[in-house]
Order: C-alpha cells, then sequence, then structure tokens
C-alpha cells in the first residue's frame, strides 16, 4: 500500500475540526432518531391502545378507507424500521493494517503486537483522515435513514388520516 501524502499543518488543523464536527453530526442523528423513534412508538401505542380496548378497529372501515390504512401501516412500519436502522450501532470493517478504530485493536493478541501496530499507525500519521472518511459515511448513513423514516412516517400518517376520514 503507497504512503498516504503527509498534512500540512493546515490540512491537519482542518481535518481535527471537521473529524469534531463529524462525531457532532452522528451525536445529533442518533439523538434525532431517537426522538422520532420515541414519538413513533408513543403513537403507535395509542392506535394499538384504541384496538384493543374495543374502541376502534380498522376492520370498522369500508373497502378503500381500509385498503389505505393498511398501506399507512406498512409504510409507518418502513419508517420505523428506518429509524431502527439509523439508531444501530455500526461496527465498521477493520483494515489489517490501521488501527484508525477501536475495533482494529481488537486483531491483536498480546501487548506487544498491539504496541507494534500503534507505533507503525503513528508513523504514517494520517489516522485523522481516514476516522473521517469512515465516520462521514456513518452519519450519511444514519440521515439518509432518517430521511426515509421522516418521509414514511408522513406519507404514513396521510394515508391513515385519510383511511379514517373516508372510512
Amino acid at each position: 500500500m503507497p504512503r498516504p501524502e503527509r498534512l500540512t499543518t493546515d490540512a491537519v488543523t482542518m481535518t481535527e475540526r471537521l473529524l469534531a464536527e463529524t462525531r457532532e453530526e452522528l451525536s445529533k442523528a442518533d439523538g434525532k432518531a431517537q426522538i422520532l423513534l420515541a414519538i413513533s412508538g408513543v403513537v403507535i401505542g395509542v392506535v394499538l391502545g384504541g384496538a384493543i380496548s374495543g374502541d376502534w378497529n380498522p376492520s370498522d372501515l369500508d373497502g378503500c378507507a381500509r385498503i389505505l390504512w393498511w398501506v399507512g401501516v406498512g409504510v409507518a412500519a418502513a419508517g420505523v424500521g428506518s429509524l431502527g436502522f439509523a439508531v444501530f450501532p455500526r461496527l465498521l470493517d477493520s483494515d489489517d493494517e490501521r488501527i484508525t478504530y477501536f475495533e482494529d485493536v481488537l486483531r491483536h493478541k498480546d501487548c506487544a503486537a498491539l504496541a507494534k501496530a500503534l507505533n507503525n499507525e503513528a508513523t504514517r500519521g494520517d489516522r485523522d483522515v481516514e476516522q473521517l472518511l469512515r465516520l462521514s459515511r456513518v452519519a450519511h448513513l444514519k440521515y439518509s435513514a432518517i430521511q426515509v423514516a421522516m418521509t414514511a412516517l408522513v406519507v404514513a400518517a396521510a394515508l391513515c388520516a385519510t383511511a379514517a376520514l373516508i372510512g
């Protein structure tokens, strides 16, 4: 594997800032997904509570409204699944030659092997660049999943509300 290009002092500073910002975005994405997942759980609980108590049942809806309702439920399930994907912990693939991530440490059998690998990594001098690349991909995946979930949940709410209004 060719040696990476050495970063300038300004590039090192920028990489450190970008890495800190990326870690912050990961935290924000997790928070958003957790809040949306909790809200979805409350709404689903209210609807299920109504159905279980016998006050309301989707089978009370007319044919077209019933179809809209169940499509909405399916879309809502996809949205909740997407939120679950967003908050699911990521264990990134380990690179046999690098120690850029806590998972990379697990490959080493003893302290001597780990110390040698850490010394090699320090000599490379681009660990933050590698972490920035990996964590940026994770942040992108999380935000994409949140976008899918929000779209699905809005569509599901519209379908279910329409079903309730016309049914």
